[in-house]
């Protein structure tokens, strides 16, 4: 086994289901369906989302584009409806759209696309999700030796401040409010569905109640049903939907916060934890 092999470390990701498109038109099709911009130059990893035409999230989607196909990781979402929606989509192009079985979804966090090739995940790509120089990768379970496996995905989400689908948001949120429009929505490429919607509220400058990521600073422990409050006045601002260490040691939440919460600023604080907004992450 080759050094680098011996080395990484590699997370197995919280799949719902994948799915594999092929045909002539798939790149075009897809192109009119995801947030993200599959045409764009080196988009062999992309991260988007499926939307509906009123803007809300149908899913969060991790997208490896190979030669002659493109497999879709949903990562959120009920992958029966999810496919059930691309489906209803595929109307006239020439494409195909079928489900990926028997494949785990692999994340070399930080490492690049060698850590996973150098363990037979062949298709590994370079997708940015946690860090820059993050891969992913489809492959067999045992592909990844047990020892080299990491359960960990929960705490690189907390340190990159990705928000999870149906635990910091759901079906009834668009990218906005979900705090994933910077992430997933490209603003240069043509239409797709749900974008008219998405424009509008960007255009607006203004989100009412969005996800965001905070950093916890300070020593002890924070109880589950603690809320976060204005250290001033002791008024509460909720209770995080996402709470725990990163890799590092950093302790990390996220909550939903209101734009006047956001706008005016001030201190936080949760249990004996100071909070801020974590400035590093995807969702502020």
């Amino acid at each position: 086994m080759s050094k680098s092999s011996e080395t990484s470390r590699i997370v197995k990701a919280p799949l719902q289901g994948a799915l594999v498109v092929t045909g002539p038109e798939r790149l075009q099709w897809l192109q009119g369906l995801l947030s993200c911009d599959l045409l764009a130059p080196g988009g062999h990893g992309l991260h988007g989302l499926a939307l509906e035409r009123h803007g809300k999230i149908v899913a969060e989607l991790l997208v490896l584009c190979e030669p002659e196909r493109v497999l879709l990781a949903v990562l959120g979402g009920d992958f029966a409806l999810v496919q059930r929606h691309l489906a209803a989509l595929l109307v006239v192009e020439d494409a195909e759209l079928c489900v990926l079985e028997g494949l785990a979804l692999w994340a070399a966090p930080g490492q690049g696309p060698d850590a996973l090739l150098a363990l037979g995940v062949t298709n590994a790509v370079e997708l940015p999700y946690f860090t820059e120089r993050d891969a992913f990768g489809f492959a067999p379970v045992q592909t990844v030796p047990a020892e080299q496996r990491l359960e960990d995905w929960d705490a690189w989400r907390l340190e990159a401040g990705r928000p999870r689908f149906g635990v910091d948001y759901d079906a009834q949120d668009n990218p906005h409010h979900a705090g994933l429009f910077d992430a997933t929505c490209c603003t240069t490429k043509g239409c797709y569905l749900g974008q008219e919607v998405v424009c509008r509220v960007e255009l607006r400058g203004r989100v009412p109640r969005r996800v965001v990521a905070l950093r916890l600073e300070g020593d002890g422990e924070v109880a589950p049903e603690a809320e976060l409050v204005v250290v001033a006045s002791g008024e509460s601002l909720g209770r995080p939907t996402s709470l725990g260490r990163g890799p590092s040691g950093q302790r990390f939440a996220l909550i939903r916060l209101s734009s006047a919460v956001l706008g005016a600023g001030g201190d936080w604080g949760l249990g004996p934890l100071r909070a801020s907004i974590h400035a590093g992450s995807v969702a502020r």
